[in-house]
């Protein structure tokens, strides 16, 4: 039991470092976008600039190096990325070399946590396997209490599973059609097949399984393992997010905001993103990019008061980036009062995903 404890908690510690991971690389991909769209606008602005107006001139020159600050800090961020993802990948072979294979008994395993319980069959596909007793041969097809981690995951219990998956998708229903197309497309008790996930998708999606209609928009959207098409990709994002699914909607947004050519975009992406952080199932993300939408007025008028609120929500929800960015308003006082203090609060609180900025917001402070 004291070994299946050390690497449930491994795998809770993995999954901890996956999403921080995700998380990074959502919050640099947003910056890489503003980066790469303000140098584009510079250069664009660089032939156009009256350079015997004195004023003219300086006002690029600090747009410039604004930007050219930007550009290295965005590097930096990279760096720290690629030093954590590094660390990740030591700490997964680790698992493996010393948890992988290893048969528990299912009764130990429901004591644990149900959140370590969880983690654990997430990184290991857990199933349960025929044991052979000394001096007895197993039943045809029957299976018992162990718990096989990395076993094969051909048992006669999933093979009826998929059996009746394929049953009901057959017969129309949409959620076993969407199952389908996840175990397809992430090779989940099936080999796995992208084209026939798609086509499972696409037949779910078309009767309003929302995720199933974000996923059909991203394959598309991709064009990795089906065809690009990114006019049909938009008409399932539409449906997704018209749905009411808050990730397509924070899709929906990102797409007015970074792609579409529409006059009114900004306040399309703006409506979009609104709807996103006041859903039901709203993440910290689209709260995040809310913040940052009413701190530089995107798609709406300038107000700090109401960035500040939305930061704080995903602040205290646990999402790094948004605990960084507020520690950056509150040791600046942009949009709000001055608070070193709290400033240093939300910088330790965020260190753990970006240490470079936090040690650096920490470093000021303290001096």
């Amino acid at each position: 039991m004291a070994e299946l404890e050390i690497c449930a908690n491994r795998a809770v510690d993995l999954s901890g470092e996956a999403t921080g991971i995700k998380e990074l690389d959502q919050a640099l991909q947003r910056r890489g976008l503003a980066v790469r769209a303000e140098s584009t606008a510079i250069d664009a602005l660089r032939a156009r600039v009256n350079v015997r107006d004195p004023k003219a001139v300086a006002a690029f020159n600090a747009r410039l190096k604004r930007n050219q600050a930007a550009i290295e800090n965005y590097r930096r961020e990279a760096e720290a990325r690629n030093a954590i993802a590094r660390k990740s990948d030591v700490h997964r072979a680790e698992f493996g070399v010393q948890c992988t294979g290893r048969p528990y008994d299912l009764a130990d395993l429901d004591k644990l946590p149900a959140p370590a319980r969880a983690a654990l069959a997430a990184i290991s596909n857990p199933t349960s396997v025929p044991v052979v007793e000394t001096g007895t041969a197993p039943l045809a097809g029957s299976t018992s209490g162990a718990f096989g981690m990395g076993a094969s995951r051909r048992t006669a219990t999933s093979e009826n599973e998929i059996a009746n998956l394929r049953k009901a998708a057959d017969a129309g229903d949409k959620e076993a059609q969407f199952t389908l197309g996840q175990r397809y497309n992430y090779g989940k008790g099936l080999p796995r097949d992208p084209v026939k996930a798609f086509d499972y998708y696409v037949k779910a999606a078309d009767q309003g399984q929302l995720l199933a209609a974000l996923m059909v928009s991203v394959m598309l959207e991709r064009g990795a393992d089906v065809p690009a098409d990114p006019d049909r990709a938009l008409v399932y994002l539409r449906k997704a997010a018209e749905g009411g699914y808050s990730g397509a909607q924070q899709n929906l947004a990102l797409w007015y905001e970074n792609t579409s050519r529409d006059r009114d975009r900004l306040s399309q992406a703006f409506a979009w993103m609104f709807k996103a952080a006041n859903a039901n199932d709203a993440g910290s993300e689209p709260q995040l990019i809310l913040a940052e939408y009413y701190r530089d007025g995107t798609g709406t008028r300038r107000n700090p008061a109401e960035a500040i609120a939305w930061m704080t929500k995903a602040a205290n929800q646990g999402y790094r980036p948004a605990q960084l960015e507020l520690g950056e308003a509150l040791r600046d006082g942009k949009g709000t009062a001055r608070a070193p203090v709290a400033a240093l609060t939300w910088f330790l609180l965020a260190a753990g995903m970006t240490k470079v900025d936090a040690a650096a917001g920490c470093t000021r402070l303290i001096m």
